[in-house]
């Protein structure tokens, strides 16, 4: 693992994948005016017009090497997901792809160059049928969504044992982009 030392004028930067999402984009606007640098990660839809942005394909390894290189971040928040739960079911592939693959990608990437790193997962890798779950409690995720979530989890912190997994509950509220909560 490499360390980087950093001008002490220069400010950490945290690049955000997913920032064209619904949580994503919502969370790098929050984090940008609570005063850290914040570079958005895109890939179609645009992300949040005040904040820098780099685009970004996860399926694409010469994607990410770019992003990562022209950024240059101390951390990577990875919001970034296929979370249509009903087009998970209809696409699974995708679903494997974007949500377990391109998240061991990512991991690995973070884990080489030395990265902090921390991937949002879902709380519905638990089945839902009680109110309060612990983190020991073992997950049972009922949708393909959960379930490549899970996976998902299990992918970042297999590559990169060092990272963190924050699994969010229920998101609702004004988020980014042009998808409802």
């Amino acid at each position: 693992m490499s360390t980087k030392r950093m001008d002490p004028d220069q400010r950490p930067v945290t690049l955000l994948t997913g920032a064209s999402g619904l949580l994503g984009g919502r969370l790098a606007s929050l984090l940008a005016s609570g005063g850290l640098t914040v570079v958005a990660a895109r890939h179609h839809a645009p992300a949040p017009r005040a904040l820098p942005s780099v685009p970004l394909d996860l399926m694409s390894q010469p994607s990410l090497t770019a992003a990562l290189d022209r950024v240059r971040p101390q951390t990577v928040l990875h919001c970034a997901a296929q979370a249509d739960p009903d087009r998970c079911q209809r696409e699974l592939a995708l679903a494997q792809a974007l949500n377990v693959d391109a998240s061991a990608r990512l991991a690995r990437d973070c884990h080489r160059r030395g990265l902090r790193l921390v991937a949002l997962s879902t709380d519905l890798v638990f089945p839902g049928d009680r109110p309060h779950w612990r983190e020991t409690d073992a997950p049972c995720p009922l949708l393909v969504y959960a379930q490549t979530k899970l996976e998902g989890e299990r992918a970042v912190l297999n590559e990169a044992p060092e990272a963190a997994v924050a699994r969010v509950a229920l998101v609702y509220g004004r988020g980014f982009g042009p998808r409802g909560t």
